[in-house]
C-alpha cells in the first residue's frame, strides 16, 4: 500500500491529549507546522496511531489542520497485491569458498561478504539487468579443485504478508541448489556427489515456489567443477532474477481499552480487555468474521449463552459504526514493558486484516 491516510479517526481526550490514527506523512507535516506547541514529540510510526501533547489553546486549530491533510491523502481501506523482482546483484551476500559440500546454515559457511562482479565467460548467457556474480571477481585459491559457494539474498515485504509466490530463474557455472526460507525448491547439474561434468551454465532454469512470512531469504547453494588451473578457463559465478508476487492484509485502526489513557491492564487471567475496531466510510466492522480474531493469541471471549463478547457502536462519533470486542486475559501473553499489541483476523470474504493498538501491562 502507498502511504496515507489509514483512517479519519480523531479523538481528543483528558484535554491536552489527542490521539491521532494517521500515517507518517501527516504525522511529519503536523510536527513540522506545530511543533512550537507540541509538549512531547509524536511516535511517527507507519500503522500506528500517535499521541500528541499540545498547549490548550492549539487544539483546535491542530484538528481542523489535520482534518484538511485527511481529506489530501483519503485513500481505500482495503487489501492489496503487490510484486517484486529482484536481480543478482553486488547487494547479493556470499559464504565461502569450500572444498566440500555443506549444507544452508552450517557454520562452516563462516562469515558473509558482499558478493562482487565476477569476471564473466563469452559463454555465459545473460539474463538482463542481472549480474553475474561471486566472491571474487577472478577465481582465487582452490581453482583446480571442486568449490562451493553459498550466495544469500534478503527480501523484506509487507507486515503479515501472504498468498506469496513466484518464480526463480537462476544459471551458474556449474551447478546450484536453490532454497526459500530455508526450504528446498529444486537443483540443476550436480551440487552434491560425484561431478557429472554436465554443461549446466548453457541455460537458465526456473524455479516455481510459494513461500510463508514478512522477509523472504533466497539461498543458492553453487558448485564449480574442479578443472583447469587457469582462471579463465574454470571460472565460476551466478545469476538470476526472482519474481515475488504477493498479498497485504487490510489495515484497520484499534484502540485498546478505549476511552483511557494509558491503556493500562493486570495481566493476570482475570479480566477482560475491550479493544474498539474502528469503521469508517470504506471499511464495514460487519463484515469482520469474529471467529478468526485475537489479541496476539487471545480469543474473542464468549457469553454463557455462547455468544461472542462483541457490540457494535459509534464509538469515536464519527458516524460510523464500530465494533467492540473483548478478551479474557490469560496469565503471560502479556508482559510488563509491552508497548503494542496486534490485533488480527479475516473478514468474511477471507481477506486478512491486523490493528496495532497501545498498552501498557501492571507488574
Amino acid at each position: 500500500m502507498e502511504e496515507g491516510v489509514q483512517t479519519t479517526c480523531i479523538r481528543a481526550e483528558s484535554g491536552l491529549r489527542i490521539n491521532m490514527y494517521i500515517q507518517r506523512p501527516i504525522c511529519d507535516i503536523i510536527f513540522i507546522m506545530f511543533h512550537p506547541h507540541i509538549f512531547r514529540k509524536p511516535s511517527c510510526n507507519e500503522s500506528r496511531g500517535y499521541t500528541l501533547f499540545l498547549k490548550e489553546d492549539y487544539m483546535k486549530k491542530v484538528i481542523s489542520f489535520a482534518l484538511v491533510l485527511i481529506a489530501i491523502f483519503s485513500m481505500t481501506a482495503s487489501a492489496s497485491a503487490d510484486s517484486q523482482t529482484i536481480y543478482s546483484d553486488t547487494s547479493v551476500t556470499v559464504f565461502g569458498p569450500l572444498d566440500e559440500y555443506k549444507p544452508i546454515n552450517d557454520p562452516a559457511w563462516g562469515a558473509a561478504h558482499q558478493a562482487v562482479l565476477t569476471w564473466i565467460h563469452p559463454l555465459w548467457p545473460a539474463l538482463d539487468p542481472a549480474f553475474w556474480i561471486s566472491n571474487t571477481y577472478y577465481i582465487e585459491g582452490n581453482i583446480a579443485g571442486d568449490t562451493w559457494r553459498m550466495f544469500r539474498k534478503t527480501v523484506d515485504l509487507c507486515e503479515n504478508a501472504y498468498d506469496i509466490s513466484g518464480t526463480i530463474t537462476a544459471n551458474s557455472d556449474n551447478a546450484e541448489e536453490v532454497y526459500v526460507n530455508g526450504t528446498f525448491v529444486g537443483s540443476e547439474g550436480t551440487v552434491q556427489g560425484p561431478a557429472d561434468n554436465g554443461w549446466w551454465w548453457q541455460t537458465s532454469k526456473d524455479y516455481p515456489y510459494e513461500a510463508t512470512g514478512d522477509t523472504l531469504v533466497f539461498d543458492f547453494i553453487v558448485r564449480n567443477y574442479a578443472g583447469s588451473s587457469y582462471p579463465e578457463s574454470n571460472p565460476t559465478g551466478l545469476i538470476f532474477q526472482i519474481s515475488v508476487n504477493y498479498s497485504c492484509p487490510l489495515e484497520v485502526v484499534i484502540d485498546i481499552k478505549p476511552g483511557s489513557f494509558p491503556s493500562c491492564f493486570n495481566n493476570n487471567g482475570n479480566g477482560l480487555i475491550p479493544v474498539a475496531i474502528f469503521g469508517s466510510e470504506s471499511f464495514d466492522v460487519r463484515d469482520v468474521d469474529l471467529s478468526t480474531v485475537l489479541l496476539e493469541s487471545l480469543p474473542v471471549a464468549m457469553k454463557p449463552n455462547g455468544k461472542y463478547m462483541a457490540a457494535y457502536q459509534d464509538v469515536d462519533l464519527d458516524s460510523y459504526e464500530d465494533l467492540v470486542v473483548k478478551f479474557q486475559d490469560e496469565d503471560g501473553v502479556f508482559e510488563p514493558g509491552d508497548e503494542f499489541a496486534t490485533l488480527t483476523g479475516n473478514l468474511f470474504d477471507g481477506t486478512p486484516f491486523f490493528g496495532v493498538g497501545d498498552i501498557c501491562v501492571r507488574p
